[in-house]
């Protein structure tokens, strides 16, 4: 089992899936405060519903993504799709998770956890 220190604070992209909703209980459990990253306030509602803080960024703007990754310890980044066009599997896979990593970048963040 993994020991998180209460002083630490997570963010997490497309928290308010399955995969998501799980981590946020399975951290708060072990004393992490969490950030929970969505683009839709019905997003939000359920990230809140599970303990979590939500934090809305549209579209993977770099901007408000370094704003909602400041003070983190790390980024998971869940966020991503497997159905739909090409096209937006390339928005959202590709250009999203290429804009996670720059904004981890610009906020500092050493550790980016991508599960694939």
């Amino acid at each position: 089992m993994i020991y998180i220190s209460s002083e630490k604070l997570l963010a997490i992209t497309g928290s308010n899936g399955f995969l998501g909703r799980n981590l946020i209980k399975y951290a708060l459990e072990q004393g992490w405060k969490v950030r929970g990253i969505v683009r839709r306030p019905k997003a939000a509602q359920i990230v809140e519903d599970v303990g979590a803080e939500s934090y809305m960024v549209k579209n993977f703007n770099v901007e408000d993504l370094t704003k909602a990754f400041e003070g983190c310890e790390a980024v998971v980044h869940f966020a991503n799709v497997v159905c739909g066009s090409e096209e937006l599997f390339e928005k959202v896979n590709v250009t999203g998770t290429e804009s996670i990593v720059k904004a981890a970048e610009n906020a500092g963040l050493e550790r980016i956890v991508y599960p694939s």
